[in-house]
């Protein structure tokens, strides 16, 4: 009888090992990170390379220094060209649709949009841009991203958020843009 307490003792650390190992396993899956979790840290890497970007703003005017004689000569600034590049409706409509994207912008004109991308350098390189022309309207949409789900949308809303806070992107799913082209 005396001897009852330490066999049970014994018997629950034996079966709390043999429960532990068999868990093990599990538990080393939720220590290690998702496909899902993987894209979404790329996807604030790639934010956060955007907002450390240098803007590609006008440069000062340089002014070139004479002999007192002669008035100083102001040579023009220099702007850096931004080239857009308009992504064929064919590949948005190609997009599946369950999948989700950010509209970061709707803009009218083209300028608008080298504008955009002037105050956001480094954004586009990721985004898709494009132009909706009607007899009463014209357009060009800013999309970032295309995300499998709405959980990943929402955190990259977030972080592009944080960033860029005046931005304001909508959550869309690719269907709704694809109705919005047709």
């Amino acid at each position: 009888m005396r001897f009852i307490p330490s066999i049970a003792v014994i018997a629950s650390v034996g079966l709390l090992t043999f429960l532990l190992t068999q868990q093990i396993p599990t538990i080393e899956q939720y220590l290690q990170p998702s496909a899902e979790d993987e894209k979404q840290q790329e996807w604030a890497r790639i934010i956060n390379t955007a907002n450390q970007q240098p803007s590609p703003k006008q440069q000062a005017p340089a002014v070139i220094e004479t002999p007192i004689s002669e008035e100083p000569v102001v040579e023009e600034p220099i702007i850096e060209e931004l080239i857009i590049s308009i992504t064929p409706l064919e590949t948005i409509l190609a997009m599946p649709i369950k999948n989700y994207t950010l509209e970061l912008a709707d803009l009218k004109t083209e300028q608008a949009v080298k504008d955009y991308f002037i105050a956001h350098t480094g954004l586009q390189e990721k985004t898709f841009v494009y132009h909706k022309e009607s007899s009463n309207y014209e357009k060009f949409v800013i999309l970032l991203g295309e995300f499998e789900s709405y959980k990943m949308a929402k955190a990259t809303s977030k972080s592009l958020e944080e960033q860029f806070p005046d931005i304001d992107p909508w959550i869309k799913d690719y269907k709704m843009i694809q109705g919005d082209i047709k």
